[in-house]
């Protein structure tokens, strides 16, 4: 019994999750053009700005992946069947994805100069924007979180060797990974319970409204009944008079018959 009713609550649990997953693809479907259209346009301005003025094409190979899947998923939004919501969530997270590696692979191209603390603000702000937007389930967290960053270690160490003046920043990026991370679990979490407080209550409403239409109804049956039953008394007791008027009339002549 008690392991039937776990398993009643369980898939209870996974309903309402998919449910709640399929309002947060709904919500990213809605406000994905305009993120798409402003990432473009900062894009192709820092492309830009590396070529111009910092004169490194490095640099803006780093920034093309990210480019070119904002353009794809712009193009895939609008000219594809509207049922693609989750396919158009999934690509939204990889492009924050791509921008978290495009940080990474910018401090990788800029670390022999003097901007390495400034690149590593820069992956630390991408940390943070990304965990303010992006809902991630724990796996796909440490996957996205602390794999990026081990990737980003294991490339650094193999290929451009390790200097003492990376630490501090390299500790600065590691710290806000963890952060990243824990706050994007507890709001991830209290998200989900605020979209649960909101369903419940509106299914609340819903049965309460339900319930007031049910006993408005038999309210008014009732009061069919009881006009029909007063209609019912009115008519008996009409009758009951009459009746009575019979009576006293045969009364009164049987009277005068007996009297000649």
């Amino acid at each position: 019994m008690a392991k039937r009713k776990y398993n009643n609550l369980k898939k209870k649990n996974t309903i309402f999750e998919l449910r709640y997953l399929n309002y947060i693809n709904d919500l990213t479907y809605k406000k994905i053009n305009v993120i798409m259209i402003v990432s473009i346009i900062l894009l192709l301005v820092l492309m830009f700005l590396d070529l111009r003025l910092r004169n490194n094409l490095s640099a803006v190979y780093t920034r093309i992946p990210s480019l070119f899947l904002a353009i794809f998923i712009l193009i895939f939004k609008n000219f594809k069947n509207k049922k693609n919501k989750l396919i158009v969530a999934f690509l939204y997270k990889l492009f924050l994805f791509t921008i978290l590696a495009m940080m990474y692979a910018k401090f990788l191209v800029h670390i022999n100069t003097e901007t390495v603390n400034l690149n590593a603000l820069s992956i630390i702000t991408a940390i943070f924007i990304i965990t303010l937007e992006v809902r991630l389930q724990f796996v796909y967290g440490i996957i996205f979180y602390f794999g990026t960053f081990i990737l980003f270690f294991i490339i650094l160490l193999m290929f451009f060797g390790f200097d003492i003046n990376m630490i501090k920043p390299l500790i600065n990026v590691f710290l806000m990974t963890v952060v990243g991370f824990v706050i994007n679990r507890v709001q991830s979490n209290l998200r989900f319970k605020n979209y649960e407080n909101k369903f419940l209550l509106k299914a609340e409403k819903q049965k309460l409204y339900e319930s007031n239409k049910e006993l408005s109804l038999k309210n008014t049956e009732l009061e069919e009944k009881n006009k029909e039953l007063e209609n019912f008394n009115e008519l008996f007791i009409g009758r009951e008079f009459r009746i009575k008027e019979l009576r006293d009339k045969v009364k009164e002549l049987d009277e005068k018959l007996n009297n000649k």
